[in-house]
This record gives structure tokens, sequence and C-alpha cells, in this order.
């Protein structure tokens, strides 16, 4: 078997890091009709398990691999509403959320679990990413596009809507700007309608666009949205608009507020911020599987206990 499974990121040759509430969403829509014979919903943890089997089988290279899962935190949505108010609000709070039962399943693989009080899991990704990046590989598996600004030699990102690795052409496509770290600041001047993250009105991206690629070549590559503003205040571009202009300078307060919550923070972590799973609760994760009638899958514990 190519790939094995180390519970901890010394023992391993590289960490590939788990956005759990992005995988629970998605394997909740995928497999809404699936449910156990007394009619309990189970796709959720059916495409949970299936997708990260499929990961390992599929899309990894060979070597020891050290799993680390990325959890919301206690109140983290409420943190960022407290910077942006509109911060997910538009979300039904009474719809059924399948994230706690696909972590309570996930909790049980070997591997490190990261959770962090006000922290939501894109935090723990890039915290997992800026510890683990100098010494070895690492791959987020995430659907958020927000963490495409983590990408680095060291760092990749792993796309179930793409199916595949993200490349720098996928920035340039999606974001039309040269540096992947300059991702934040583009989704906080143009909004990000999935987070209800209100940018500037009807900017035009190509009025802004040409500005965040010149800032970020030559120095340092992440233009801060301090930094950008600083820039407009000194001169306005010969391509932006006056009416775009100004609208930009009378919304900073918003906009660097934005910036707060979009730019992944990795500050604070600490060993209370982590759980390590060891290979002792393979009984319990079969018994998991076996409740919620997902058989077919009992099969594939060797890829995460081996033989």
């Amino acid at each position: 078997m190519p790939i094995k499974i180390a519970s901890k990121p010394a023992d391993a040759d590289a960490v590939l890091a788990i956005d759990v509430s992005n995988l629970g969403w998605r394997s909740a829509y995928a497999h809404e009709t699936l449910a156990t014979s007394d009619g309990r919903k189970s796709g959720h943890i059916f495409g949970s398990v299936r997708s990260l089997v499929s990961v390992l089988q599929n899309d990894l290279w060979e070597g020891k691999w050290c799993l680390a899962f990325c959890y919301d935190g206690l109140n983290a949505r409420a943190v960022r509403q407290s910077t942006v108010p509109s911060y997910k609000s538009k979300r039904d709070p009474n719809r059924w959320n399948p994230v706690p039962e696909v972590s309570e399943i996930l909790r049980l693989i070997p591997g490190l679990h990261i959770n962090q009080e006000g922290r939501e899991g894109d935090d723990s990704l890039a915290w997992i990413a800026q510890k683990c990046s100098p010494t070895k590989q690492v791959v987020l598996l995430t659907g958020d596009k927000d963490l495409w600004s983590l990408m680095s030699p060291n760092v990749k990102i792993l796309s179930p809507n793409l199916r595949r690795f993200v490349t720098q052409e996928d920035v340039v496509e999606h974001y039309g700007i040269s540096n992947c770290k300059n991702i934040p600041l583009c989704k906080a001047l143009f909004g990000d309608p999935s987070d209800d993250i209100k940018g500037i009105e009807r900017l035009q991206k190509k009025m802004v666009r040409p500005l965040i690629n010149t800032l970020s070549s030559g120095g340092a590559p992440l233009v801060s949205m301090g930094r950008f503003l600083a820039s407009l205040a000194m001169e306005k571009p010969a391509e932006m608009s006056l009416k775009a202009y100004d609208k930009i300078i009378a919304e900073r307060q918003r906009l660097e507020a934005n910036y707060s919550i979009i730019l992944p923070n990795f500050e604070g972590f600490g060993k209370e911020s982590v759980a390590h799973r060891d290979f002792s609760k393979r009984a319990d994760f079969e018994a998991a599987l076996r409740k919620y009638e997902c058989f077919s899958l009992i099969e594939f514990l060797p890829l995460f206990w081996g033989q």
C-alpha cells in the first residue's frame, strides 16, 4: 500500500490538512438522499469518509502522511461578525448542520485535530500550513478559494471542486492577479457573496487589478489593505475612474474590516488548540460506520490504520 498514515507530523513525510466544515457540507449535498434503514441521514458520513479514502488512494504521492483535521472553533462566526456584522448573516440558523456528526466520526481517525475557540477552520488550515511547511510538504484539502492564498512551493491546495490541485493559472483566471497572496485583498475589495461580505458596489475589477499587480511586483508579494490604500492616497491610478477612487477612499474603514476577517490568521494557536489521536480508536471508528450503515467503507480501514 503506497500511502501510510503517521499520527504525528514528526513521523511523517508530508501533511494532509482537511477542511472539515467544507468536507461535511459538500458530502451532505452530494449524498443527500442516503439514509439508514430507520431514516437517519447518513450521506454526510459516507461522503466525508469516502472522499478521504479517494484522496488517499488517488491524489497523494507515496510516503508517510499525517492527517490534520481542522475544525471551526466555538463562537468562531460570532467573532468575525463582531468585526463585519453581515458575515454569514443570511444563512438559515435552523437548517440542519451535518458538521457536528461528521466531526464526531473524524475525531476517531489517527492524526492531529485542530480546534481553536473563536477561529474558523480556515485559520486552523493556515496555522498547520505555516507550522509544517518549512520542513514538509503540506496539502490542504478544501474547496474554499480564500485559502488559495496559502499556496507556496511547500503548500498545495487540493480542490474537491476542480478535482485536482490548484495552479497559478487558476488564480489568474479566477482573480486576474499575478500573486495568490493578494486574494484576500481582492475579496475585501470586491466582496464575497457566499460569506455575505460586501465589497465596493459596482467596482470594476479591471480598474483595480493592474494596481494590485504593480504593487506586487518587485518587493514583497503580499499587498496588504494598508499598503493598497496608502498607494491610492498618494495618487489616483490612471485606469481608475474618479467615482471608483472616491468610493474606495470613503469606504476605507469597511475595507480594512473585510480584509481583517478574510486574511488567514494563524496567531494565537498553541498546544491547547491541538488534540493528538493515536491508533487506538479503530474499533470505535468501525462501530460508527456501522451505526450509519456505511458498511462498504469498512474494507478501507487499513488505509487509516494499516494492515
